[in-house]
């Protein structure tokens, strides 16, 4: 008996329902995402509200080098906007660093890195720099904990260091490239996954973050704007920690770690590890399970989330093919092309522009690194 071709999704007949779901760091466009992970948890739930806390468009990478766009990445994105038409369904995009250009695009329209309450809503997504919720929904004990999302970058010292940046990224595109070959001999011989990159970069992250006082500043910045709570990424590493008397949450990413932060049915916030799932359903449909979605019902009997009928569109990569009539080229330098019906969600990402207003597909990037140097941080202590 051959062994069944493995696919992101099953047949689901239910999704997963939590109450918001916090997400960042997906890195779309660079081969580092975890995109069939990412589109197995996007097809298992669904929420009223999704907060996306930055660098989930890796427009960093795209511009620096040949542009990595496969049909995972595309369902991905195609998932996201089919739930931003809907319109029981919010979701507030926060700018990160890799995806620097949203900021120089909302720069330009007057929204400034402080601005808390203002966006732009663009393909039914509310774009911001920064946000804050004063009257949330309340946790488990009925509380309303008002809160503030932002990725973090901003209070890490070490990307105003000049090549210090570029090399940690260098170092983290090979640590990435390590965990996935690793992995994919571990995947080959039946062998437990080996959390290789989530460990050398927690390891990393920490001292980092223990030399520049990140989590601090964070924190200080928080408290300065009389909130107990912030949602934040940045760091790749997802934790629940107390600084001081400010409660800072790390969505981690879906590089190495896998892991968002939910709300469920109770006000619960619960931290989603869903790699393991993910591996149970995998395992579940190479053995030619009749129902390998059944692996998802552990979002519900550990993390509480209500087991409904799938009411959001399932998609897989199988629906794309990205060189069919229809789908759109967005130009990266010389002859180089993909194919993508998103050019312009890309291409603000990557330039802060549509790409009718780049120059015959050909972006300056010294007007670009101009203008994302030129954008007003906000001081911090």
């Amino acid at each position: 008996m051959s062994k069944p071709e493995f696919n992101v999704l099953a047949h689901q007949r239910n999704q997963y329902c939590f109450e918001e779901i916090y997400i960042s760091d997906t890195h779309l466009g660079s081969p580092n995402c975890a995109s069939r992970v990412l589109l197995a948890f996007l097809n298992a739930i669904t929420s009223n509200h999704y907060y996306l806390i930055g660098d989930m468009i890796d427009g960093q990478r795209m511009r620096a080098f040949k542009p990595f766009w496969p049909s995972t990445h595309e369902a991905i994105l195609a998932q996201f906007n089919l739930r931003a038409a809907d319109p029981k369904t919010t979701i507030d995009y926060i700018s990160g660093n890799h995806d620097g250009g949203l900021a120089v695009w909302m720069a330009a329209h007057g929204i400034s890195t402080d601005d808390n309450r203002q966006c732009l809503k663009y393909r039914g997504i509310n774009f911001r720099q920064q946000m804050k919720v004063d009257n949330p929904l309340p946790d488990e004990d009925g509380v309303r904990q008002p809160f503030m999302a932002i990725h973090g970058d901003r209070f890490d010292s070490t990307l105003s260091h000049g090549l210090l940046p570029m090399i940690g990224d260098a170092l983290y595109d090979v640590v990435s490239w390590l965990d996935r070959v690793l992995n994919h001999w571990t995947d080959k011989f039946k062998l437990p996954h080996i959390p290789f990159a989530r460990t050398l970069k927690h390891a990393f992250k920490t001292v980092v973050g223990f030399l520049t006082k990140t989590d601090k500043r964070l924190a200080g910045y928080v408290g300065n704007h009389g909130h107990k709570r912030v949602f934040s990424g940045h760091t790749h590493y997802a934790g629940r920690k107390m600084i001081h008397d400010i409660e800072c949450l790390n969505t981690g990413d879906w590089v190495a770690s896998m892991t968002a932060i939910a709300r469920n049915k109770n006000g619960k916030l619960v931290q989603i590890d869903f790699f393991p799932i993910y591996q149970q359903y995998r395992r579940l449909h190479n053995i030619g399970d009749p129902d390998p979605s059944r692996a998802f019902e552990a979002l519900a009997e550990k993390y509480g989330a209500q087991k409904v009928e799938a009411r959001s569109e399932l998609i897989t990569p199988e629906l794309f093919n990205l060189s069919k009539d229809g789908y759109f080229g967005l130009k990266r330098g010389g002859n180089r092309q993909f194919k993508t019906a998103y050019p312009d969600l890309l291409s603000l990402a990557m330039y802060g522009k549509n790409p009718n207003e780049l120059n015959a597909g050909q972006p300056h990037m010294k007007s670009f690194e101009t203008s994302l140097s030129a954008i007003e941080r906000p001081k911090v202590a």
